[in-house]
């Protein structure tokens, strides 16, 4: 099966034209990858869903191809205010093609590298 998500769209939509109107985040609690409960995992601070789901509908929050080897999801970076900080959010389509709902699959504190991209690109914490 192809990969969806390529450098430069998802399902050959840019990512400037993706449409994300949801973010349900019960799968991932169900899978036991529940961002609020990382650091029960060794995985770093907990990101509360409120904060991760903030951070997908930043303004200025950068859509790309996560990496995964199934190409099946995209990486969001964006600014939560509630976390005060910029996260790094994985996210799922529902749908095939993608219609605009979203599984959250994890989320985690983005580190100084993806700081830097996202306020390069004109992201902001105001």
């Amino acid at each position: 099966m192809p990969r969806r998500a390529s450098r430069d769209a998802f399902d050959s939509v840019p990512y400037s034209d993706l449409l994300i109107e949801t973010v349900d985040w019960s799968r991932a609690r169900e899978r036991g990858h529940d961002p609020a409960t990382r650091s029960l995992r060794g995985g770093g601070d907990d990101v509360p869903a409120e904060h991760a789901t903030e951070a997908v509908f930043d303004q200025a929050a950068l859509l790309y191809d996560s990496g995964s080897r199934s190409g099946e999801t995209i990486e969001v970076l964006g600014y939560s205010h509630a976390a005060r900080r910029v996260l790094r959010v994985l996210l799922r389509p529902k749908d095939q093609p993608a219609t605009g709902e979203w599984w959250g699959e994890t989320a985690w504190v983005a580190g100084a590298r993806f700081r830097q991209m996202y306020y390069d690109n004109g992201g902001t914490n105001e």
